[in-house]
């Protein structure tokens, strides 16, 4: 049997099977740049309270996950995944390549991330070959949940939000505006926190103000996306992954084509279609 952990900033999804029967136990975000090795054992554990888990049984594990480009981070949370598949094989390769591998499969494109962070490369159909300079949630993720939130929780601070928004945002933000900057610094998973605000953007995205902070999310994104295409990539396909481009699909279908590429495929979750090419190691 193989397991393959698909893990963004929100959500972690576990997929367990052998071609035949397969399991799917969904868990918490997990991000080794923002949390540390106990709080990433935690969360991780919470899968091993399924009596479907058996950890002997599993000969792979593949795990896909946010901040896990860099090698310090991926052995990080390949020794964590040691402790609970103490015989198998294990593989920690970052969210940017499984989406990759997702999206494209074997073929060549552009394979970008739109979720609670945001992320973008080119891939030859076997590895990333160019990606943009990814800097994470507090200085980057142009175009992402988070980076919306961010939008709207500094408007809210500096009383620029409008007045029906505002009103909408305390019925879901869990503090006070004179508590909320020492809680968002205390958060734990600060990007999952801010991200849930851009679910307003979503549901009032035909107001002006939602308007805007979409527009200005995705220019930001491709400014970024720029920075690795080369006049002769032009035609190349244009991928994406994560929950916002799901939700963003009409105005990023635009403006892709506004900046002389096509779109080819939009898929929110990726793991059922890195789990279907992982099952030839079953």
């Amino acid at each position: 049997m193989i397991a393959l952990f698909e893990a963004g900033g929100t959500k972690t999804e576990l997929r367990l099977g052998d071609g035949k029967n397969s399991i799917v136990i969904p868990g918490p975000g997990i991000n080794p740049y923002i949390q540390d090795d106990s709080e990433i054992f935690l969360r991780l554990e919470i899968f091993f309270h399924n009596e479907e888990v058996d950890p002997m049984l599993i000969s792979h594990v593949f795990y896909f996950g946010a901040g896990c480009a860099q090698v310090q981070q991926a052995v990080r949370i390949g020794k964590l995944l040691r402790h609970f598949f103490p015989s198998a094989r294990i593989e920690v390769q970052s969210d940017l390549l499984g989406a990759a591998i997702a999206l494209c499969g074997s073929e060549p494109g552009f394979a970008g991330i739109l979720g609670t962070g945001s992320n973008a490369c080119l891939y030859d159909g076997k590895k990333i070959t160019r990606q943009i300079v990814s800097l994470g949630f507090w200085l980057g993720d142009e175009g992402s949940g988070g980076y919306m939130g961010k939008i709207v929780f500094t408007d809210w601070l500096k009383n620029r939000l409008p007045s029906w928004f505002e009103s909408e945002l305390i019925e879901i933000f869990p503090v006070s505006k004179n508590q909320a900057l020492g809680y968002i610094y205390s958060d734990k998973s600060p990007n999952k926190t801010l991200a849930s605000l851009a679910r307003l953007v979503f549901e009032n995205r035909n107001s002006e103000y939602a308007q805007n902070i979409i527009r200005h999310s995705l220019d930001a994104y491709f400014a970024e996306v720029s920075s690795i295409l080369q006049q002769d990539e032009a035609s190349l396909g244009f991928n994406f992954t994560g929950s916002v481009a799901g939700e963003l699909k009409a105005e990023l279908k635009e403006k892709v084509e506004s900046l002389g590429h096509r779109l080819v495929n939009i898929l929110p979750n990726p793991s059922e279609s890195l789990y279907q090419q992982h099952l030839r190691y079953a």
